[in-house]
């Protein structure tokens, strides 16, 4: 119920709060508007119609400033500007993924595009330069668990002199999701690639058709791997932020951008994730979809693999997984990585300093990841 109400406030509309009177309401209405990343956007929206027009949410918007979040971004802006600048200066051109790059193109200001971090796509060949580059800017790497098939990113922090922390995510495929990982590439990106001039002379984003695919893939892989905001549990993927994403990008595309986004969905083999998502951005945000794009992406043809995402559980998805990649030996390196990860980031996170628990930690920790998957079927 909350999460439709938020949505007609977003549309402009004056949705009914039936349940304001249950104790728990509040709370539960403020992890909602956590955790689905829309309070800048619900925050612009009682300013432009007056909180007595939504008296709900106006004890809850009134304790978040939209000034704080415009001090936040112009940090934000001044740090990326001068990584893009200095990875220039050593011949690296990244390119910006999903809301750093959404949020300079295509919201009235950036704030109203919340984000943890930054994501930047560059050439696998790379990687080695851009750690270097980045070490050297004060960035260093967050324990976390890697793997030469389980993910295709690498995270990096920095706290600033005003204690601010900027996070950077820097990918050398599009998505950790095998099935996904090959669908688009740097060079081709690239050669599609748009200026994004906020953020200076070397900041470049995703042209739009393939801003509205990677959008619609980043959602559905969320389907699968839950994404976290602190204090708040995660409620699935469809958080309302990344719906809201697709909804601006197909607003802003001309039909001919929709239907080159709908022919290039289907020789990839998406087109029933990229029809899911926009239709659930429409139910959402009355998003306008060209019947034309529709009938497109719902055509009959062979069966598409990747449709498989939106209806399987945790365990057939690892097994999907598996299936997309085309060697045996590839399947056995991923299945390993996802049960044993690197020693030193299980001893630092669950140990730190006493080797003599990690084989405990590794059966606790495949216990629990069985569970869990089991438990999501």
């Amino acid at each position: 119920m909350i999460e439709s109400s938020l949505c007609a406030l977003l549309r402009g509309e004056s949705p009914s709060w039936s349940a304001t009177e249950d104790p728990g309401f509040h709370a539960r209405l403020h992890d909602c508007v956590a955790y689905h990343g829309v309070g800048p956007l619900l925050t612009r929206e009682l300013l432009n119609t007056g909180p007595h027009e939504h008296h709900v949410l106006g004890s809850l918007c009134r304790a978040r400033e939209l000034k704080d979040d415009v001090a936040v971004e112009l940090a934000r802006k001044y740090e990326l500007t001068r990584v893009l600048e200095s990875l220039a200066q050593s011949c690296i051109a990244p390119l910006l993924l999903k809301g750093a790059a959404l949020a300079y193109s295509l919201y009235p200001s950036p704030a109203l595009r919340p984000r943890a971090d930054t994501d930047l796509l560059i050439r696998a060949s790379d990687r080695a330069v851009t750690a270097r580059v980045l070490a050297e800017l004060g960035y260093e790497k967050p324990n976390a668990s890697s793997g030469e098939l389980l993910t295709y990113q690498c995270g990096y922090a920095m706290r600033d002199r005003f204690g601010m922390e900027h996070v950077l995510d820097v990918h050398w495929r599009v998505s950790n999701t095998q099935m996904f990982s090959r669908s688009l590439d740097y060079d081709e990106l690239q050669s599609r690639a748009v200026p994004v001039s906020a953020l200076g002379d070397h900041a470049r984003g995703l042209g739009p058709v393939d801003a509205l695919l990677l959008a619609c893939m980043h959602r559905v892989h969320h389907l699968h791997s839950p994404f976290h905001v602190e204090g708040v549990e995660p409620a699935g993927g469809d958080r309302l932020i990344w719906l809201y994403d697709i909804h601006l990008l197909s607003n802003s595309m001309s039909s001919r951008e929709l239907m080159e986004f709908a022919r290039l969905a289907d020789e990839r083999g998406m087109r029933a994730i990229c029809r899911d998502g926009l239709l659930k951005a429409r139910l959402c945000f009355a998003t306008r979809i060209p019947e034309e794009v529709l009938l497109l992406l719902a055509r009959a043809g062979s069966t598409e693999r990747s449709e498989a995402h939106l209806r399987i559980g945790s365990v057939r998805h690892l097994l999907t997984e598996l299936r997309s990649l085309p060697r045996w030996r590839d399947r056995v390196t991923l299945l390993g990585e996802h049960l044993f990860p690197p020693a030193a980031y299980m001893m630092e996170k669950y140990a730190p300093g006493n080797r003599v628990w990690l084989p405990l930690l590794y059966l606790q920790r495949g216990i629990h990841g069985a569970l869990r998957r089991i438990q999501s079927q």
